[in-house]
C-alpha cells in the first residue's frame, strides 16, 4: 500500500472535520466548568439530552463577533402550548445576556428560543432547565445553535423540507419567477411542546422601485376554505404588509400580497396558517413574481400563459383583431382559493379613440365571461360584468382619451361559475376584419 501524500492527508483532515457532530449530553454538566461543548449548525448539536428533577444542563460554544445565532430546544414530545424547557445565555464571565426563561418563543417543533447577535468573539454558555411556567418538568429534549441565513455555516436539511426555517434569521432563499416556485409543508405541531404552529420563513433581495406578487398556490382543498396566511417584513423585522386571513388569492392561489418596494434591500416572507384556520397543516407552493414590464417578468407558455391572476402580472395583448388570443378560464374546484380563475391582460393605446374589447368564440348556453377595464393604477373604467346571457360573450366599448397602458380582466360573469375556452381581442373602432378581393379587369 502506498503512503498517503501530504495533499491526500489534508483533504482527509478537511473531510473529517467538516462532518456534522450530533452528540448526546454527558453528565455531569450542571456548572459552567463542566459544560458540554456544542457545535454550531442544524446537523450538529445535542440530541437525547435529559432534564431530571432540579437539573441544570450547561453547554459551551464559540461565537464570532458580528454574527447572529438562533439557539433553541426542540423535538420535545408533549402537548401543544404546554411548557417544558427554558433557555439562558451567558458570556464567558458567567453574566446572563439573554433568556427565554418561560420557553415561550418557539414555534413548529421548537420550545424555547433565543436569537442573539454577538458583539464580541469568544466562548458563551447556554443553560437549559425547566421553564418558569413549569418548575417540575423532566424529560428528553434536543438543542441546536443555528447561524443566520447569510452567515458562514448556515444550512438547511434538504431531506426534511429545508427545515429549520421557523424564525426570520434562519429564513430560506426564495428567488423570483414562476420557474423558481418552491413546494413545502406546514407540518403538524400538536404532539410537540411548542408555542405556535409551524412557520416557514423566506428571504429575497430586490432593487428599489420594483413591484412583486407574492402568493401561496396549488393547495388541495375545498373552494373558499382556508389554509395559509402571508406576512411581509423588512430587514429589521418590522411588518410592512400581510394577507393574514389568506383571502386575496384567486384561481389556484390562496394567500397573496402585492407590494411595491421603494427601498432596495432584503425582505422576508412568513407562511403559516391564517387567522381563519389555526390548525391547518399540509402542502403548499410559494412564488415571487415580478410585475409585467419589469426585469424577470415571464409566463408559462405551456400552461396557458399563467400565472396572470393579478393586475400586476397581466400578460401582453396587442391591439388589433389579428392579435386575438385564445385561453382558458381554468376550473378552481379542488383548490383552496377565494375566487375563480382571473386572466389579466395589459395593452397599449397609442392613438386615443373609440375601441372595442370583447370575448368571443365561447361555447356556452348562457352567461359565461365577464369583462372589466382598468387604467394602469388599477382604477376601474368600465365593465360588462354580466356578459351576454345568450352566447356567453362580453363586450366593452370605450373612448380612450389618452394614450397609455390599460388592463383587461376576464373572469366568469357575475353570479356565474363558468370555466372553459374563450378568445379575447382589443380593436380600434371595429373588430370586423375586412376581406379584400382581387380586382378583375375585363
Amino acid at each position: 500500500m502506498k503512503p498517503l501524500s501530504i495533499l491526500s492527508l489534508l483533504l482527509l483532515l478537511v473531510t473529517l472535520t467538516s462532518v456534522s457532530r450530533v452528540l448526546a449530553e454527558s453528565e455531569p454538566n450542571d456548572t459552567f466548568g463542566t459544560a458540554d461543548p456544542i457545535a454550531i449548525g442544524y446537523a450538529s448539536g445535542e440530541i437525547n439530552a435529559t432534564l431530571t428533577s432540579d437539573d441544570n444542563d450547561y453547554f459551551v460554544f464559540t461565537a464570532v463577533a458580528g454574527r447572529t445565532y438562533v439557539i433553541q430546544t426542540y423535538n420535545i414530545q408533549g402537548t401543544f402550548e404546554s411548557h417544558a424547557t427554558g433557555l439562558w445565555l451567558y458570556n464567558n464571565s458567567g453574566t446572563e445576556i439573554a433568556n427565554d426563561r418561560y420557553g415561550s418563543n418557539g414555534t413548529g417543533n421548537a420550545d424555547a428560543r433565543i436569537t442573539y447577535t454577538f458583539s464580541t468573539s469568544g466562548n458563551y454558555y447556554v443553560r437549559v432547565k425547566d421553564s418558569i411556567w413549569d418548575t417540575n418538568w423532566t424529560g428528553t429534549y434536543a438543542l441546536r445553535i443555528l447561524p443566520k441565513y447569510n452567515e458562514p455555516g448556515a444550512g438547511w436539511d434538504a431531506s426534511n423540507d429545508d427545515e429549520p426555517n421557523d424564525a426570520l434569521p434562519i429564513a430560506n432563499l426564495l428567488e423570483t419567477s414562476w420557474i423558481r416556485a418552491q413546494t413545502h409543508q406546514l407540518f403538524p405541531h400538536q404532539n410537540f411542546v411548542t408555542n405556535d404552529t409551524d412557520y416557514d420563513w423566506y428571504y429575497f433581495t430586490t432593487p428599489s422601485n420594483r413591484t412583486y406578487v407574492i402568493e401561496t398556490f396549488n393547495i388541495q382543498g375545498a373552494f373558499q376554505s382556508h389554509a395559509t396566511g402571508l406576512w411581509l417584513y423588512n430587514d429589521t423585522g418590522s411588518e410592512i404588509a400581510n394577507d393574514r386571513y389568506g383571502s386575496n388569492g384567486t384561481g389556484t392561489a390562496d394567500a397573496r400580497i402585492v407590494q411595491t418596494f421603494t427601498t432596495g434591500g432584503t425582505y422576508f416572507i412568513k407562511v403559516k396558517n391564517p387567522i381563519w384556520d389555526t390548525v391547518w397543516t399540509g402542502t403548499y407552493s410559494i412564488r415571487l413574481l415580478p410585475k409585467y414590464g419589469e426585469p424577470g417578468d415571464s409566463w408559462d407558455l405551456d400552461n396557458d400563459f399563467e400565472p396572470n391572476d393579478a393586475l400586476e402580472i397581466a400578460s401582453t395583448l396587442h391591439v388589433g383583431p389579428e392579435y386575438a388570443q385564445t385561453h382558458q378560464l381554468a376550473s378552481h374546484a379542488g383548490y383552496v382559493t377565494n375566487d375563480s380563475d382571473h386572466d389579466y391582460y395589459h395593452f397599449t393605446i397609442a392613438t386615443p379613440g373609440i375601441y372595442n374589447i370583447e370575448t368571443f368564440g365561447i361555447t356556452a348556453n348562457g352567461r359565461a365571461t365577464g369583462l372589466w377595464l382598468y387604467n394602469e393604477s388599477g382604477s376601474e373604467l368600465s365593465n360588462d360584468r354580466s356578459g351576454n346571457a345568450a352566447n356567453g360573450q362580453a363586450h366593452i366599448t370605450y373612448n380612450f382619451l389618452a394614450s397609455g397602458t390599460y388592463i383587461i380582466l376576464v373572469k366568469d360573469a357575475y353570479a356565474t361559475e363558468w370555466s372553459g375556452t374563450y378568445s379575447v381581442r382589443v380593436c380600434l373602432e371595429t373588430c370586423t376584419q375586412n376581406i379584400y378581393l382581387p380586382t378583375v379587369i375585363r
